[in-house]
């Protein structure tokens, strides 16, 4: 609840149904049936959270920085950064650079290889390959010709799954609700500057 300028604000923090699902999900593959089209699924909804958590983060800091008013102009624009830059800015700026992620650790990089997938599956953009083979005339001469797929929703494997999940409960456990309840501690992830 927020009160400025007369008006009355509330804000409902639905982050929590993002981790819900996001545990369903992860259950359903943790399961012993071979379900690997929804690695893609989790992969997708994990990123979704992710960013709905830094998202998050972002409004909370700022509206409780310039109120429900003035907000807006300072959230929007971290909140409209490179999903890669905002999870590397969210804690210097809203902690006021007193903390910071630590690059090195298992949880960053494996959140950094989850957005790098994201985009890939999500911005999926046609690609070129260079072949040794000339194929109109291989196909003339009736030779069987095997060109390989690199489609990224079909490499994502339940171990990627795993150590996605592995890193974002990380990240929600060593920063999100420790910054939200400002307890914020040093760990492997967090870094004091």
């Amino acid at each position: 609840m927020f009160k400025q300028n007369g008006k009355n604000y509330f804000h409902l923090d639905d982050t929590e149904i993002y981790y819900r699902n996001l545990e369903s999900v992860y259950n359903y593959l943790e399961s012993e049936y071979d379900i690997n089209y929804m690695n893609f699924a989790y992969v997708t909804l994990c990123s979704s959270t992710l960013e709905a958590s830094l998202n998050y983060i972002i409004f909370h800091y700022y509206i409780n920085e310039f109120g429900p008013v003035d907000y807006k102009n300072f959230a929007d624009s971290l909140i409209n950064i490179s999903f890669k830059n905002k999870l590397h800015s969210t804690p210097n700026i809203v902690t006021k650079s007193k903390y910071y992620f630590n690059s090195d650790c298992f949880t960053i990089k494996t959140l950094e290889k989850l957005i790098s997938l994201r985009n890939k599956i999500l911005h999926k953009k046609p690609l070129l390959q260079t072949t040794e083979l000339d194929l109109h005339k291989d196909l003339e001469l009736g030779k069987e010709i095997e060109l390989k797929n690199n489609n990224h929703i079909e490499l994502i494997t339940k171990n990627d799954c795993q150590n996605f999940h592995k890193a974002i409960m990380n990240f929600r456990n060593e920063f999100m609700n420790p910054f939200l309840e400002n307890e914020l501690l040093i760990t492997e992830l967090i870094k004091e500057k």
